[in-house]
């Protein structure tokens, strides 16, 4: 009696590939809101007026 072996072909999975990104609407201007915390006013007023003057950023 003999044994023959039965050796399966490896398998290799491939990885799914995900749907792309959804562009926002032309209308929509997203708006990143801060909060500056600092114990320096001098860092707090410098942070502000950097991201103050930068599109899409709100100091609050």
């Amino acid at each position: 009696m003999t044994d023959d072996a039965v050796t399966a072909a490896p398998t290799t999975a491939t990885p799914a590939t995900p749907a792309p990104a959804t562009p926002a609407p032309a209308s929509a201007d997203p708006v990143i809101s801060l909060l500056v915390v600092d114990d320096h006013p001098v860092v707090r007023d410098g942070l502000r007026g950097m991201f103050e003057s930068a599109p899409g950023f709100r100091v609050g």
